[in-house]
């Protein structure tokens, strides 16, 4: 009951006074911005035909915009500090935009091409990591670093496999890197909550073992990036995945998860 207490005032405290106030103002600015979003086409297009949208557009962007907000108020729950719910909410923009412009344009060319299919599918890649780290810190910036991999991989494979216009290959490589810095700046900040769990935790005896688990971490990474490649190169010539690709990519992400979950209990150990 004192800790319930404790932890229910502490609550109140960082609401009504330090960086919690400015968490909450930033709250009711994010959802504002939502609702604005979806209230600027109902506008537009009572004055211009360039601004058509369907049920299935405002279904669309209620969706994202509405999952992005939840998540982040899991977030919000989940950690007081500061650098994890900045590297949360980078994770979250990024995630939003990669999906946003690709419903809306298209990362790479136009249409549902290979790039910009894997480009979708990788979304799934933070949503995963976050449930099988239980949104530790350490957990989310490996996954974070796996985003990032991963989607260099995809801008690799999309100029290997001659998905980007002579036009247009200085533009994807320009919005690709800033992706790119977007999750490693995730990453980073995930990092540097982590590091304080750690020291709040006064370093318990399993963290040696934890701290021998990263370069598994990395060749399960490169395993998937890989098998990625394989795979997309093998349905953009072969219109089919191909078993070894597949296993490979298979393989890597087992690998990934299963690593993360043993750091996981090595640390709760």
């Amino acid at each position: 009951m004192a800790t319930t207490a404790q932890g229910n005032e502490r609550m109140m405290e960082e609401g009504t006074n330090g960086p919690g106030r400015w968490w909450n103002i930033l709250r009711i600015v994010g959802w504002s911005l939502a609702a604005l979003m979806l209230l600027f086409p109902v506008v537009a297009m009572q004055f211009t035909d360039e601004v058509n949208w369907g049920p299935e557009d405002f279904l669309f962007a209620t969706l994202l915009l509405g999952g992005s907000g939840l998540l982040f108020e899991l977030v919000m729950r989940r950690s007081h500090d500061d650098a994890y719910r900045t590297g949360a909410l980078l994770a979250l923009a990024t995630t939003f935009l990669l999906i946003w412009s690709n419903a809306a344009v298209g990362f790479v060319g136009s249409g549902a091409n290979t790039a910009n299919v894997l480009y979708v599918a990788m979304v799934a890649i933070p949503f995963i990591g976050g449930v099988v780290s239980r949104l530790k810190a350490r957990g989310m910036f490996l996954t974070m670093i796996l985003t990032a991999i991963v989607q260099a991989a995809i801008t690799v494979f999309a100029f290997a496999a001659g998905l980007v216009s002579e036009e247009e290959s200085s533009v994807i490589v320009a919005i690709s890197a800033v992706f790119i810095l977007l999750w490693i700046g995730s990453a980073v900040l995930f990092q540097q909550a982590a590091e304080r769990e750690h020291a709040a935790l006064e370093t318990r005896s399993s963290f040696g073992r934890l701290r021998r688990s990263p370069i598994q971490f990395v060749l399960s990474m490169l395993l998937m990036a890989i098998g990625a490649v394989l795979l997309s190169y093998m349905i953009t010539v072969e219109d089919e995945p191909g078993m070894v690709p597949l296993l490979v990519f298979l393989l890597g992400m087992g690998w990934f998860f299963i690593t993360l979950s043993r750091s996981k209990a090595s640390q709760n150990g």
